[in-house]
């Protein structure tokens, strides 16, 4: 440190200047396939905190040299463009205020990582890049380039070799961001001159494109094609033959036409279309769209917060999500529409500036275009690029690679007006004296140290103690750290510990009545677990999938035991109380309800309950064989 200090303002610019550019590219390349093992969720808790943490790193070193670098400050043309994703966080934090939980909205949860914490850690990010590309210029840009296309090219073939998708941890979240590296690979291409080099990039294009395909990534593989057209027929409709002109033209619009057909067709459940989407990805898709369209009827305005869907879902729970013979996902906290997703989460403002943000990325690159500062190509493959990341983002959601790619972007765009164009007059303005300087650094330092222990060191410990929770097999666990260390994952990630423990314990059930260790271990461990949950009944009192694992593990505890007192189902009967509340038309509610009236003896009402789980939805077969045991043991006396 003492060393930096005395080197002269000139030598100390140019190395922040190059710590700075270097740990960009290095971000942009390591995130997409960086994985910490020891972290629950590794492949999205390990890309989120590692991005947060480096993304720190740039941004207060950002902050330190502008008081001296004049030139790296954006100009009030390239701030109004970063109004538009400003003012969509601003609206999404308002929601978030209001939201049925803060929790998740501020802090998401270790399985996405997508917050707004995140989410503005994602906008300085970007602003450091549009600050370094309007001062280092176009070869800059080219260099970000080069890291998501060789990054993508590693991702693509980690997923050849895990059936999960590779390093991004699933094959959607793996084909949603080849998306990106091979219409960027498309760019570099045609931007390089070097044969050997195109010939490297043209294999590296074949891998990423294929892989989709490879993979089972449906939504990515569609997308690219349809981009890829369309990047072709905006190439042709710029020609200067008129001729090519139109048919480029006629091509665009007819594909734009038969893109509507589709979208439509596919929402209405008598077409072709619709009952082929079915086959293919299951209807569950359809289920959380139509939840959601509920949830925004509901609050139309400001919605109900960033990553709140989930209490959408349980709200207007759909019983046939339970019914066998599907793939389905059952405890779910993204409708897989990114556009239905930021309408519930912010609402019609929400979900407006969302739309106006997207749309940017279609307008900046034909401004560009006009300036002369974009080939014909470049204009084609962007517009073919956000195409395609539109159309799957209509079955998918974005995670913590695809966001940070978009920002990215979106910073490349804004430093980009001033590439070629008359340059900004800068004002020769005198560093700061000494004193001044080193006050200025230290409290930038200290302002990092803050925010990356709070935002990015503690919610990591606390990811990494709960992983090591949840892989202890026999040994008596500790549940102290669920809620603990830090805010984040209070909530749906110890719900989803629950979840583990009843799908567990449901699994076992023969095995562990059979031992009375066993017994005595899970009775100790389930009330470890909800000793725990109590203490996030404010931090999370909207979580229905950790009451309703509360209640499912108390009644376990019940039967397991043979305890049966008043205090057990009086502690029962406050989680599932607090369940039904959340979720009136999921049966699974009801089936505990019959549960503890049953071991109250309470045999009538225990039916009634078991009967309206039943008519929720009597496709679902453990409900029938609670009744029949029922009919069995007591007939029609009930």
């Amino acid at each position: 440190m003492f060393a930096f200090f005395c080197y002269t303002e000139s030598m100390q610019r140019k190395f922040i200047e190059k710590v700075l550019a270097s740990l960009d590219i290095f971000v942009l390349f390591s995130i997409p396939i960086i994985v910490f093992p020891h972290q629950i969720f590794a492949f999205n808790t390990s890309k989120s905190f590692f991005f947060m943490g480096l993304a720190e790193v740039c941004f207060f070193l950002w902050i330190y040299f502008l008081a001296t670098m004049p030139e790296y400050r954006l100009t009030k043309k390239q701030l109004i463009i970063f109004c538009v994703p400003a003012l969509f966080l601003l609206s999404l934090t308002i929601s978030g205020m209001l939201a049925p939980s803060r929790n998740l909205a501020f802090w998401s949860s270790f399985e996405r990582g997508t917050g707004l914490i995140f989410l503005y850690h994602c906008l300085a990010f970007g602003l450091v890049v549009a600050s370094l590309v309007k001062v280092r210029g176009k070869t800059f840009a080219q260099k970000i380039y080069y890291a998501i296309f060789f990054s993508g090219i590693i991702l693509a073939i980690s997923a050849l070799f895990n059936d999960t998708g590779g390093l991004a941890g699933n094959s959607s979240y793996t084909g949603a961001y080849l998306i990106f590296s091979f219409f960027i690979g498309g760019i570099l291409l045609f931007v390089v001159r070097n044969v050997w080099r195109k010939i490297l990039v043209s294999i590296g294009l074949i891998i990423i494109l294929v892989i989709p395909f490879v993979i089972g990534a449906r939504g990515a593989f569609g997308g690219l094609l349809a981009g890829i057209l369309v990047a072709f027929f905006i190439y042709l409709a710029l020609s200067g033959k008129k001729i090519i002109r139109v048919t480029g033209v006629t091509l665009l619009i007819l594909s734009l036409v038969l893109t509507a057909f589709v979208g439509i067709s596919l929402i209405q459940p008598t077409s072709r279309i619709h009952s082929e989407f079915e086959k293919a990805a299951g209807n569950s898709r359809f289920i959380f769209w139509k939840i959601a369209l509920e949830g925004i009827k509901e609050r139309p305005l400001l919605g109900w917060g960033p990553e709140n869907y989930s209490v959408v879902y349980a709200k207007y729970f759909d019983p046939t999500i339970l019914e066998p013979g599907e793939a389905r996902e059952v405890s779910v906290d993204k409708p897989h529409n990114m556009v239905l997703e930021q309408f519930v989460s912010g609402g019609f403002i929400g979900g407006m500036l969302f739309l106006l943000f997207l749309i940017l990325f279609f307008i900046l690159p034909l401004y560009f275009y006009r300036k002369k500062i974009f080939s014909k190509m470049e204009l084609a493959l962007f517009t073919g690029l956000f195409f395609a990341y539109f159309l799957q983002d209509l079955i998918i959601f974005d995670t913590v690679i695809t966001y940070m790619t978009l920002f990215v972007l979106f910073g490349i765009f804004t430093g980009t007006t001033l590439i070629f164009t008359q340059k900004e007059k800068i004002k020769t303005i005198s560093g700061l004296k000494p004193i001044a300087r080193t006050v200025h650094a230290i409290v930038c330092i200290l302002l990092f140290i803050f925010s990356w222990i709070f935002f990015v060191h503690l919610p990591s410990k606390k990811a990494k103690g709960i992983y090591t929770l949840v892989s202890r097999k026999t040994a008596e666990k500790d549940f102290s750290v669920v809620a603990s260390i830090s805010p984040m994952g209070n909530g749906r990630d110890v719900g989803i510990i629950g979840e583990r423990m009843v799908k567990s314990y449901q699994e076992n059930i023969d095995t562990i009545k059979q031992d009375p260790r066993l017994i005595a271990q899970a009775h100790t461990d389930i009330n470890s677990f909800l000793t725990e949950a109590d203490k996030l009944t404010e931090a999370a009192p909207n979580d229905y999938a950790l009451w309703l694992a509360c209640a499912q593990l108390e009644s376990f505890d019940m039967t397991s035991t043979g305890n049966f007192e008043d205090k057990a189902i009086s502690r029962a009967l406050s989680y599932i109380d607090r369940a039904r509340e959340l979720s009136p038309n999921d049966p699974r509610v009801y089936l505990v309800y019959g549960q503890i009236f049953a071991y109250q003896k309470e045999f009538a009402k225990a039916h009634d309950y078991l009967m309206k789980a039943y008519n929720l939805d009597p496709k679902i077969p453990v409900l029938k064989e609670y009744l029949d045991k029922f009919e069995k043991l007591f007939g029609t006396k009930l």
